[in-house]
């Protein structure tokens, strides 16, 4: 009811789009929010639906997993934090942050997400999904790319389990941050979501964090998340032979005895993290 009263209190004769959206039959009424939707996004953004349909994907993409504020969000589709505000701001009728969520964004309504990705959001609003979660796929890898690094958090000795470390909450907040929280968690969820927008691009990345010691920092991060487990899920997602021919750069043939006996790169870090559960 928020969402629909902020419309109308901006609406110059709303009492037609009441009547319907309250009265009136579902599909009426449905079809009488979503132009709502519609002129509400019209009025604020103007021309640059690029930037709109680039900033509503990233925020209907991870809103599967937990919201984002604007400086991560922000990072994670190469804007300026302040870019990302002002347009939420601008979207406030659509749009809110959410202080139990550390100012992460979310939809005021879940039908604006339906809106957003449905056949009634006009072409140039509409949020290819699929497309967006490959998009923002490709951008945690890169954020895990940039920022991993050896020892992290400034561990005086990897020999001490997790729990005798008394500061360790405070060291994940300072030295990690929420872009590359984010990204160590969901990249393979976003990648894997919908491989009709999987390209070269995804599999030189894929090639690249692999084919290196960043799988381990990566699997440190997790751990002083105590998300190990995320990483498993995340490697036999990729690995699934469905998905491994989308990635087919990364896989060594595993063949019948005739040829020789060899595993995939995700295979021997699968193999790894499952050691070290």
């Amino acid at each position: 009811m928020e969402t629909v009263s902020r419309f109308l209190n901006e609406d110059p004769d709303p009492e037609q789009p009441l009547s319907l959206v309250l009265g009136g039959k579902l599909e009426e009424a449905n079809a009488e929010l979503h132009k709502l939707y519609s002129t509400a996004i019209a009025s604020r953004i103007g021309p640059r639906t690029e930037t709109f349909r680039l900033i509503a994907g990233a925020i209907v993409a991870v809103s599967t997993y937990r919201p984002l504020c604007d400086g991560t969000l922000a990072s994670l589709i190469g804007l300026e934090s302040r870019i990302v505000s002002s347009w939420v701001d601008d979207l406030s009728s659509l749009l809110y942050r959410d202080a139990s969520q550390k100012g992460g964004i979310r939809v005021r309504h879940l039908s604006v997400l339906e809106f957003l990705v449905g056949p009634t959001c006009p072409a140039e609003f509409r949020v290819d999904l699929g497309q967006a979660n490959a998009e923002l796929g490709v951008r945690c890898l890169g954020t895990m790319l940039k920022e991993l690094s050896f020892n992290m958090c400034e561990l005086e000795t990897s020999y001490s389990p997790n729990a005798e470390i008394r500061d360790s909450e405070d060291r994940v907040e300072r030295k990690i941050s929420d872009a590359l929280h984010y990204s160590c968690m969901y990249w393979s969820n976003h990648l894997c979501s919908d491989l009709k927008h999987v390209n070269t691009k995804v599999s030189e990345l894929l090639d690249t964090f692999f084919k290196n010691a960043l799988p381990l920092y990566w699997l440190e991060v997790l751990s002083l998340l105590g998300k190990v487990r995320a990483g498993i899920l995340a490697l036999r997602d990729i690995k699934d032979p469905a998905k491994v021919l989308a990635y087919s750069s990364l896989i060594i043939i595993m063949a019948d005895g005739s040829r020789r006996n060899s595993k995939s790169v995700i295979s021997v870090w699968l193999t790894i993290f499952c050691a070290s559960c």
